[in-house]
């Protein structure tokens, strides 16, 4: 479990690259309130555990994050299609939902760094536990590493942009 303020740099950073080839600064608020809920519904609702909380394949596997993901993009579209009394443009629905699964994969990514991984299903449908390195979750290099490599996504999706 990295830290939620990694989690959001480095997911809004991904995610940011991801809609720049669109041209739409109007994106950026919707897209952002996607990043930081899939992120913080993913971290509510994937640990258990007392006072060394462990993450369960309920969100921190490749199969359930994205419908986390999709499930937030879907909820916010529906709240933005009635802020907006049905103005909302159609498409925006697909994006905010690809937001959202960016996001949850982004997230698993920057997870999949510490000691506690994430959950691949087998091919007996068992959850086993999978990572791409062992760092411990609050290690600071990790972290601020993280939170650079979202900010130079961020940065490049400004240059795209322009």
């Amino acid at each position: 479990m990295v830290r939620m303020i990694t989690h959001l740099f480095f997911s809004f950073g991904v995610v940011a690259i991801a809609l720049a080839p669109l041209h739409s600064w109007w994106l950026i608020l919707p897209a952002a309130i996607v990043v930081f809920f899939t992120n913080f519904v993913i971290d509510l609702f994937g640990h258990e555990g007392g006072s060394r909380p462990r993450r369960t394949p309920l969100t921190h596997s490749i199969v359930y994050a994205p419908a986390w993901g999709i499930a937030v993009g879907v909820v916010f579209g529906f709240i933005m299609y009635i802020m907006t009394r049905g103005q909302m443009p159609i498409a925006m629905f697909s994006v905010l939902i690809l937001c959202g699964v960016i996001s949850s994969l982004s997230h698993l990514f920057s997870d999949s760094l510490t000691e506690g991984g994430i959950y691949v299903s087998t091919e007996h449908n068992e959850n086993t536990r999978w990572r791409l390195a062992s760092y411990k979750y609050d290690n600071s290099m990790l972290n601020l590493g993280l939170i650079a490599l979202g900010l130079g996504l961020l940065y490049l999706a400004y240059l795209i942009r322009r």
